[in-house]
Formats: C-alpha cells, structure tokens, sequence
C-alpha cells in the first residue's frame, strides 16, 4: 500500500498452502497508509478476521487495523494461528496496530496472538471503525506479548491483557507508555517483563497476585503535563475475587501534571467476600497531588473491610511537593458499608504535603477512610492533617506528630471525624497547630483511645485496644476541643492555646480519664469545658503556665470545670470580671471609731457569707459575668499569680464575685496582700484592678474560699441608710 491515506481491506480467509504446516508461509505488509482486516458494521460478520494462515506476520511499516463484527465473547484470528514465535506478529520499528471491531454485540473481542514489538509501535483499542460506527468493546490480549522497545497502549476502549486462556505473559525490556482514557488491565504473572511503565492518561489495573507489571527496576512514572485538562492517570490493584493478598513492588513517581488527578489504590472488590489485603512496597515520590483511593461498586453483606498499605517512603520531588488525599468511592448500599484503612508504614519524613481523610462533602456511611500509622514517622510536623466527613485517624501505637489539624466533617455532636491510638500500645499525637494566634481552629474531631484494626467488623466494633490515647497540643495556634471525647490518656499543652469546650461542650477525654492535664510554662488554657481527671491511677492536673476561663481563647468570661484533684505550679492565672455573682448591700467597711478597723458586724458578715449564701455559691455562674474555675477535687498553689481583669466592671458596695471552688483547704501558699485593698497593688501572688471612688476590695476569703469582696468608707450620711439586703444577678454552683 504505498497510498499514505489508502486503506487495504481484507475481507477473505488468508489461508496456508500446506495446512496444519506450522510457520509455512509468512505474510509481510509494508504500507505507506493502512492494511485492514475485516470490516465494521452492525451486524455479525468474521470475514477478514478468521485467518488459518500458520506463519509470522511482519508488518515492516504502516498501520494495521482490525476491524470485524464478531459475536459476543468471540475470539478472532486476524493474524492467523498463534501458537509460537513461529507463527507470530512482528511490529517493527514505528509501526502501529488498531484493534476496533464493532457489530451488532458489545461483549469482548479475544485474540490469542503472539506479537513481537520491536519499537515505537502504537496499540490503539476502540474508536470510530471504517463505517462510522464506535467500537467500545473490550479487547483481550490472551497470547504472549515481546516488548522490546517502546510501545504505546493507546486505550479507547478497555484493553485487557489476560493471558490465562492461551499461557500468555508480557517479556521484554521495553517500556509500555499508558495513553488514552480508556483502561488497561494486566491480569497476569509477568516476571520476564523488565521494562518501564509509564501511565500518561487513563487507568492502569493490576489484577494478579504475582508480578503483573513485570520486575523492571525503574519506577512507574504517573502523569503527564501535556495530556488534556481534567483526566486522571490511574494505577490500581484490581483483586477481582476479594480475598488475597495483592501488591505493587515498584517505585512510583508522581509527576507534576496539575491538570490532571493521579490515582492510586484498588478498585472492584468482590461483593461476596468482605475484604482484601492491597500492597504498594516502592518508595512514591510525590511531584504533585495524588488521591489514595478505594474504589467499589458494590458491598458484601455486612460490609467491605479493604487493608491498603503503603510500605515505602514516601517523600517530596525535586522542586515541588503533593498533598495526599485518602478516599473511598463506593455505590449506596442497603447490606453494608465501606470501610478502607490506608496503612502508612514508611518513612515518610521527606514528605511536606498534606494528609486529606476522606473527599466526603456531607455524611455517607458507605464511605468511610480511615489512616492508620505504622511507622513513627508516617507523618510529620510538616504534614497538616484534614478531616472531612466520614474520616478517621488511628496512630496505631506509634508515637506521632502532625502539622495543623483541621476538621470540617460535621461540629459538635454531629461530628463524623475520629483520632484514637486503636492498639494495644499506648501513644501519643502531638498536634503542631501553627494557624495564627487570632484564628480559632475548631478540633470537632471526637478523640478516643480507640479499637484494633479488624478485617470483619466496624472499628467501633472491633476488639478495644488496651492502650490509652494521649494528645499533646503544641505550635502557636489556638485550638478548641469541642467533642465529649473519650480518650484516658494524658493532655499535655505544650504551646499555644488550647481551648477545651466551646459553649460549655467539649472535654479532654473520657469520664475516667487517669492522665489530666499538663500545661507547660508560656502555654495557655482557656474554655468552658471539663478538664477530666477522676480515673483510677490519676493523680493531679499540672497547670504551669496560662489559664483562662472562657471561650474565645480565654478572652470571653466563662466557666472551666477540673475535674479531680489540681495543682497550680508558677502558673499565670486570669480572671476576667464584668459583674459580681450576686450583692449584698451589708457588706459596707466603715470606721465608727476612726481606729483603722472594720466594723465588728461586718467582720463576723463576711466570715459567715459562705454559709449564709450557700445555696446562691452553689449554682452555676452565667457565662456574662465573670470568670469561674470549678475544681471537683483539692487545689494546692505555689509559685502562681492570680489576676483578676476588669472588663467594664463598675464598682458597688457589697458586690460579691465568686471566682473559684475547690474541695478542703488550699493547700501551698497565696499571699493575697492586705485584707482591704484598692487594686493596683504591687507585690503580692493577686493583681486587682483599681476601683477608685472609695471603694475598696476585701480579699479574706479568696484563699480560703475563692472569693472577693467590693466594700468602702462610706460617708457619714450614708451610714443611716445602710440595709441588709440581698440583689442576686448571677446564679452560682455548690459548693463544697
């Protein structure tokens, strides 16, 4: 054919001269433009494609084509019989094969040939046939494919080299380059196989659990900066039966692509079998994204549990770096949900992207991801952690820390996002929060010490692990716990603010939580929540450095609740006021006697005030009033200031403000100054602010029970019209 645009169609048997004479003559096309075997249409036709001829093919330049219109699950012989090198098709150098039969079936189209790839050949599959038709079904490559230079699967529609019907397998050290949007299925054990494979567009689909993708030693490169915006270049274990165990052995190269999504996992497990164990061994160098993915269409009753680990390194390109996102793609089911832990076993200190758990926009239990470390440095500080609905963090005892954490799966009791150790160690996460000091990070994820990992059953069903779940919050951001959580571990506040509750909701673990709190000097506290505490072992909470009741990092008024007992060591301790708890107008300090004392009727007052208004001290202060720290256990303070912070208090006679409750007597020391001061006062353990105007604060029994007194002088005329009188404004918690 030497017409570049003419197309040679062969619609007859080719057939050998001496039948049943294996390799008896050969046929060689040499084409400027086309040769064509059969022809298209809709009906069903095999002329063209049902050739007998028993020696090699040697296409030594052009194109040929396949066409036809086989049955369904028929197989065709283009190129005659196929049983050795002997009979083979040989594809020199630049030459191209397109395979795109059509008819009036949609099911597969199966060759069984031998073909020999010498080099910069092309293998298209699908498109448009001769007659105008699409061809969309699926071709099977079941023989033996030598791929000894370069070749392009250029897949329109599905390309499934399988093999098992005719022995077959890939050898050769060419590389294989994966184009077009269609897929590409290796389905067999290739270990002759020595070249590279090179995923520029569409889905590549590993389905043996051998080496179906050969044991070259060069890396699998993904994506392609040329390819068209929007597509995907994928490499997926594809474990057809479920069960097993099935695995990639290269290295992977992520390459800078932007437009493009680069997908890695598995896809299509059985629905009749409930779980599969996936592998990626190689180290994955990330130039760009890169979704690690599970992918099902359908469920097994009870449920789908899919393990995916990845064992290699994962680390940063040369120039640029990508972030991970881990997600599962499943169909709505009514028998189950879907569950896939993505292993990180590596060590994955050379990678700076982020870590994103789930795709999910809104709740859907069908789809559930869930990131389990096995390594300590799975991730690092350098990777910041992003939680969307229906996502889970398990760091599996392994000591661990991440960047900012960032949780936008539901708030509150609606939330749908998980952290927990989930083994039998115990572990700690430090969270290296380094958002702006002004910006809020919402943890609206619930933290638990967790259940092991489990093939058969939901992680909240699963065998508990024995280890506790600690949480270390550290970096110079400000982070709120807004979650009744229920871990037992420690909370250690190691930097930055830490905000336990929002709103009055929110605690540091479970109710019998034996670890407390730790908050190390330069670190704050703040929120309305519950400081937990009470579990056997426990011994004391450690607040060394800021504490600050209220939400808003503190700079709201509020109540913060310490559960067991708590120590205050060269700790900074602020207390906001705005209003008092309640007022009573007897509580005036005059001088009748113009000998520096107070009234004797005032004193023996104000010693009785903690049992006259008991019932008042017990209720719950309102959060607009002032400051309230509410310890459930003993206090013991040394080394610590106490400032009490006016946000637009306006001084009366007889203001009461109840600033903090604690069980039995203060033990340590509190110099509280002067018994009548009038705030601005240097050299004591409590700053006040001043309240001018006469007044003044009594401080008898702030440490011994917590609470400050406004009193004053009052003018003579003023002494007659003193009353006993009691104006409540807020409602207070018991005492005890």
């Amino acid at each position: 054919m030497s017409d570049p645009s003419g197309v040679l169609i062969l619609r007859s048997v080719i057939a050998p001269e001496n039948a049943g004479s294996q390799g008896d003559g050969d046929l060689i096309i040499r084409a400027n433009g086309a040769v064509q075997f059969g022809l298209g249409g809709t009906g069903t036709n095999t002329d063209g494609v049902a050739n007998t001829y028993s020696g090699m093919t040697i296409v030594e330049s052009g194109t040929v084509i396949v066409e036809g219109q086989p049955g369904s699950d028929a197989t065709i012989d283009p190129f005659g019989t196929n049983e050795s090198y002997l009979d083979a098709t040989y594809m020199k150098n630049g030459t191209s094969l397109i395979v795109r039969p059509t008819g009036s079936n949609t099911n597969q189209v199966r060759i069984n040939e031998w073909f020999v790839f010498e080099g910069n050949n092309t293998l298209t599959t699908g498109g448009i046939d001769s007659t105008g038709n699409n061809s969309a079904r699926q071709i099977r490559l079941n023989g033996v494919l030598d791929v000894r230079g370069t070749l392009i699967f250029n897949a329109i529609s599905e390309l499934v080299l399988n093999f098992d019907g005719a022995n077959g397998f890939i050898t050769g050290n060419g590389t294989i380059i994966k184009q077009g949007t269609g897929t590409v299925q290796f389905r067999e054990n290739s270990p002759d196989w020595k070249g590279q494979l090179i995923i520029n567009e569409g889905r590549v689909l590993a389905g043996s659990q051998g080496n179906p993708l050969g044991t070259g030693t060069l890396p699998i490169l993904m994506g392609n900066d040329s390819m068209p915006a929007g597509g995907t270049a994928q490499l997926m274990l594809h474990p057809e039966n479920g069960w097993g165990n099935y695995e990639i052995n290269h290295d992977i190269v992520v390459r800078y692509s932007p437009l493009q999504e680069k997908r890695i996992g598995g896809i299509s497990i059985s629905d009749s079998v409930p779980f599969a164990n996936l592998a990626f061994n190689g180290d994955i160098e990330l130039n760009d994204n890169v979704t690690f993915i599970l992918e099902d269409g359908t469920t097994a009753p009870g449920g789908n549990y899919v393990h995916m680990s990845f064992n290699g390194d994962i680390k940063d390109g040369a120039s640029t770096s990508g972030n991970i996102l881990f997600r599962v793609l499943a169909s709505d089911s009514s028998v189950g949900e879907m569950w896939t832990y993505f292993y990180l076993n590596g060590n994955n200190s050379a990678w700076t992207g982020d870590a994103i758990i789930s795709s999910n926009t809104s709740y859907d239990d069908d789809q559930n991801a869930i990131v389990r470390v096995g390594s300590t440095n799975a991730l690092g500080m350098a990777n910041d952690v992003i939680m969307n609905f229906n996502s889970r963090l398990q760091i599996a005892g392994f000591d661990t820390t991440i960047g900012s954490l960032w949780t936008q799966g539901g708030t509150g009791v609606q939330s749908t996002e998980v952290i927990e150790n989930g083994s039998n160690t115990t572990a700690s996460l430090t969270i290296t929060q380094s958002t702006p000091s002004t910006y809020e990070a919402q943890w609206d994820a619930l933290f638990q010490d967790g259940n092991l990992a489990s093939h058969l059953v939901r992680p909240d069903e699963a065998q508990a692990g024995t280890g506790k779940f600690n949480l270390v919050k550290a970096g110079d951001g400000w982070a709120t716990m807004t979650v009744n959580n229920g871990y037992t571990g420690t909370t250690t506040v190691a930097a930055g603010v830490l905000q336990v509750g929002r709103n009055g909701i929110g605690d540091t673990g479970a109710d019998n939580n034996a670890g407390g709190i730790i908050v190390q000097s330069g670190a704050t506290l703040a929120g309305t929540g519950v400081v937990q505490g009470k579990g056997a072992g426990f011994t004391q909470h450690l607040i060394s450095g800021n504490l600050k009741p209220g939400d808003l990092a503190g700079e709201s008024t509020g109540t913060l609740t310490f559960n067991g007992n708590t120590k205050f060591e060269n700790a900074n301790v602020s207390l906001q006021i705005f209003r008092a708890s309640f007022v009573d107008y007897g509580l005036t300090a005059y001088d009748l006697n113009n000998d520096g004392l107070v009234d004797s009727t005032y004193d023996s007052r104000v010693a009785a005030l903690p049992s006259t208004y008991s019932s008042l001290l017990a209720e719950p202060v309102t959060p607009n009033a002032h400051d309230h720290l509410e310890i459930n256990g003993t206090l013991t303070v040394t080394g610590t200031k106490f400032s009490v912070v006016s946000t637009g208090y306006s001084a009366q006679i007889g203001d009461v403000f109840n600033l903090m409750d604690w069980v039995g007597t203060l033990a340590g020391s509190l110099n509280v100054g002067d018994r009548l001061r009038v705030g601005g006062e240097s050299g004591t353990d409590l700053d006040l602010p001043t309240l001018g105007g006469g007044y003044r604060w009594d401080t008898s029994l702030f440490a011994s029970q917590g609470i400050l007194i406004v009193t004053a002088v009052p003018e003579p005329s003023r002494a007659l019209l003193l009353l006993v009188g009691l104006v409540m404004i807020t409602r207070r918690r018991r005492r005890r």
